[in-house]
């Protein structure tokens, strides 16, 4: 999530791609803040993909299976 208590998603994410043992693993951003250019901001700093609070688990599903699917 974008906005958290005491590190931001962004911060999260930014250590994971900064730790060789998470630095390949698959991040999926959820968040209410979700638009062009957060997105392009997330996806540039190494999120695998985004989505836009509020959403169905059909759609969470349907995101996960397709990082899953990537290699």
């Amino acid at each position: 999530d974008w906005m958290m208590l005491r590190r931001d998603g962004p911060a999260v994410l930014a250590a994971l791609r900064e730790d060789p043992a998470t630095r390949d693993v698959p991040v999926l951003m959820v968040t209410a803040k979700c638009g062009a250019a957060e997105r392009a901001q997330l996806l540039a700093a190494g999120a695998t993909a985004c989505m836009s609070k509020p959403f169905g688990t059909a759609a969470l599903r349907a995101s996960v299976e397709e990082i899953l699917e990537k290699p």
